[in-house]
């Protein structure tokens, strides 16, 4: 479908459902397709549409799933669609969005899906998002935010799907996200985050995706991320500040079998797929000698003992010569 969504839809009709995704329409949302107060379903994905957010849609109060995704769209997140009471979806990636995450976000209470990738988004993630107790993914990848990520959100039980890649966060990351038994994949990569890896991660017994590069991780991996043996799609830990030895026990996992990209970056790290460790020294250091070396040290040790033999022999020989001589003895003068 091409041209624009007519600003006549939803004034003469009941509509329970709009999914008009994945074509070509420019222009507006029309203002009118809650006026019954019967929508729950509007899908506009993957068009060329512009605009704001209409007030309509902001107090449609039957809405349950709100998907934007991959438009043009502009302004800021409304707080006021938080008042929503059934509303579990919320989809507002790849627009030009922009301004702070509200708090009052936290009030969705039913929210399951809130992505918000790929937008202008700015400020700091608001501890309310631990309210969301259903929530079941999380995304605002390659946004503004700044700040660090607020342990509250891992009071999200049900969170799977768990992404803050391509933002400024700083600080470090909380143990909390150890108790995260459902998540299956948690990126952190391209922030500023610091601090060591929690060993926790090891608890996540479901997480097939571990991406964490690009940041300022510091200290020796944590030998429990060898528990981590759903991992499928990715382990990446390059490009930090870690360092020590590779844990034996990250071998079980066979995705690393595929090459070191995921340790790459790491000046301090070694062993495992890097190699040796060379800080390892063994008890006793001996210099290493080969080839034409080895020859020309065995010729100087040769001339060395050939002369200190000569010499010896010289000695002895004299040795013997005066002890061989007449002793001549002289009677006393009278």
């Amino acid at each position: 479908l091409v041209g624009r969504i007519p600003d006549g839809l939803g004034l003469n009709s009941a509509l329970w459902v709009l999914d008009l995704s994945s074509n070509n329409l420019t222009g507006s949302i029309p203002l009118h397709l809650c006026k019954n107060s019967n929508l729950i379903l509007l899908n506009v994905g993957s068009n060329k549409l512009t605009g704001n957010i209409p007030p309509g849609i902001i107090s449609c109060a039957p809405l349950v799933q709100l998907r934007l995704s991959r438009n043009n769209f502009t302004g800021s997140f409304p707080s006021e669609m938080c008042k929503l009471a059934n509303l579990s979806t919320i989809e507002l990636s790849q627009n030009d969005f922009s301004g702070p995450i509200p708090r009052e976000v936290g009030k969705c209470s039913k929210l399951q899906r809130l992505l918000l990738s790929y937008n202008h988004f700015t400020s700091t993630l608001p501890a309310e998002l631990g309210n969301l107790a259903k929530l079941v993914a999380f995304n605002v990848s390659s946004n503004s935010l700044v700040g660090p990520i607020p342990p509250q959100i891992f009071q999200c039980r049900l969170l799977q799907r768990l992404d803050f890649s391509r933002n400024s966060f700083v600080g470090t990351l909380h143990d909390e996200i150890g108790t995260l038994a459902q998540l299956e994949l948690l990126k952190l990569s391209d922030n500023r985050l610091s601090g060591k890896i929690p060993a926790v991660l090891g608890n996540l017994s479901h997480l097939t995706d571990l991406q964490m590069g690009g940041n300022l991780f510091s200290g020796e991996i944590p030998p429990e991320l060898g528990r981590l043996s759903s991992l499928q799609i990715a382990l990446n830990l390059s490009y930090n500040n870690l360092s020590g030895e590779i844990p034996e026990e990250l071998g079980n996992l066979k995705l690393l079998r595929a090459g070191i990209s995921c340790f790459a970056g790491n000046k301090g790290l070694c062993g495992g797929s890097l190699g040796v460790c060379s800080n390892i020294e063994s008890p006793i250091s001996l210099p290493q000698y080969t080839g034409r070396r080895t020859f020309l040290l065995g010729k100087v040790i040769a001339i060395v003992c050939a002369v200190i033999g000569g010499v010896s022999l010289f000695f002895i020989g004299v040795i013997l010569y005066l002890m061989r001589r007449p002793v001549e003895i002289f009677a006393p003068l009278q």
